[in-house]
């Protein structure tokens, strides 16, 4: 698929974070509830927006049963080489990509996204 990058700002609650996110056509995770398309962003803008954790997002049924943080819920994935797994998600109040406002769910790696750091979060086919 071809490649290209995207201005994400995300704003929640009285928080804000910006990030650069690859736009990846082979990217089709949706929100299994809502149908909506989902955005995955690093474990630092988890930290910026959530104050959650590294250990918090590895662990996401924990996280979610602890009951700490409003909103969250579970976004199922599978990656290539990779038995299935768990991304916390949440709703998020403002999403704006490319300075338009999407309606998607920003799903929490607990890793860093983007090896080279020139993005830090992957958005799917709707763009």
């Amino acid at each position: 698929g071809k490649q290209h990058y995207a201005s994400v700002r995300i704003y929640h609650g009285n928080k804000k974070a910006e990030l650069t996110a690859l736009v990846d056509t082979g990217n089709s995770l949706r929100d299994p509830v809502s149908g909506a398309p989902v955005l995955v962003v690093d474990h630092m803008t988890a930290d910026q927006l959530l104050g959650i954790t590294i250990d918090q997002l590895s662990k996401p049924i924990e996280t979610l049963a602890s009951g700490k943080y409003q909103g969250l819920r579970l976004i199922p994935y599978t990656s290539v080489g990779q038995p299935a797994g768990m991304m916390l998600g949440l709703r998020v109040d403002r999403l704006l990509i490319n300075g338009k406002e999407e309606k998607m769910i920003v799903a929490f790696a607990p890793q860093q996204i983007g090896r080279d750091r020139h993005f830090q979060a992957l958005a799917g086919v709707m763009l």
